[in-house]
């Protein structure tokens, strides 16, 4: 499962990096950096598969939210962004079709009336635990074909790159 954390932290860096450094790096660094990136590209479409395939009916972008919810339930609205390194805008939609779903609340906070807190539902958690396990699934899935000392080296690998 870590593996899968580090590929999908380094994904969103790897266009960036072989866009603008063709020139500084080596064409096996690309080459390299392209797999990683198809790696991620390969999990996230066999995650929708497995869910699709599990009945599971969701709402895009509401398992992240319950997820750093279970985590840390009854954050801001704001500190939820922060978090998860999207615009506050951005959420207040999913927001609105989780909380329609039974699955959060919003509160308004009692120190700062401005401010929204999130809470996750009994129905929310039950979902995120779903997910974990869709997750589980996509990742064995993923990473059949490594041995575990395989996937204990990469994962290794992949720490020393993201750190």
């Amino acid at each position: 499962m870590h593996i899968i954390r580090y590929l999908m932290l380094i994904r969103f860096n790897i266009r960036y990096l072989i866009n603008i450094s063709r020139k500084e790096y080596k064409m096996e660094d690309i080459n390299l950096l392209e797999k990683i990136a198809r790696i991620s590209g390969e999990y996230r479409r066999l995650f929708h598969r497995v869910l699709e395939e599990s009945g599971y009916k969701g709402i895009k972008g509401g398992g992240r939210i319950l997820h750093h919810l279970v985590r840390a339930d009854g954050m801001s609205q704001k500190e939820l962004a922060l978090r998860m390194d999207v615009r506050p805008q951005s959420l207040t939609g999913v927001l609105e079709k989780l909380e329609n779903a039974g699955m959060i609340e919003r509160k308004r906070s009692s120190t700062d009336k401005r401010e929204q807190q999130v809470f996750i539902t009994d129905k929310g958690r039950g979902d995120c635990e779903k997910l974990i396990e869709i997750r589980k699934q996509t990742a064995s899935k993923l990473l059949e074909a490594l041995e575990d000392a395989d996937k204990q080296k990469l994962g290794d690998i992949l720490e020393r790159i993201i750190h």
